[in-house]
């Protein structure tokens, strides 16, 4: 039985993909194993030990999982900072 190997989740790349399209999920990637997923989703809006989702001034990240045929699906989406007519 051969197995497929998969490439590691390139982080950066997603949030970057993810602050071009504001409100919609991007797929970050897929794992086998769904503790794995549901664990790197968990640490996504504080940015814990991944500084590419860290949240700032601009906006937060947030992160869901989905099952799929093949594991568990990670998504991403950032959510932009609102400002309100007349805050400092």
């Amino acid at each position: 039985m051969i197995t497929q190997r998969r490439l590691p989740v390139d982080h950066f790349e997603v949030a970057d993909r993810a602050k071009k399209n504001p409100g919609h999920w991007v797929v970050a990637g897929n794992y086998p194993s769904t503790l794995s997923a549901k664990s790197t989703a968990h640490r996504v809006p504080t940015g814990s030990r991944m500084p590419s989702y860290r949240p700032t001034a601009y906006g937060v990240f947030e992160a869901r999982t989905e099952l799929a045929d093949d594991g568990t699906d990670l998504l991403i989406r950032f959510v932009p900072a609102t400002t309100t007519a007349g805050s400092a």
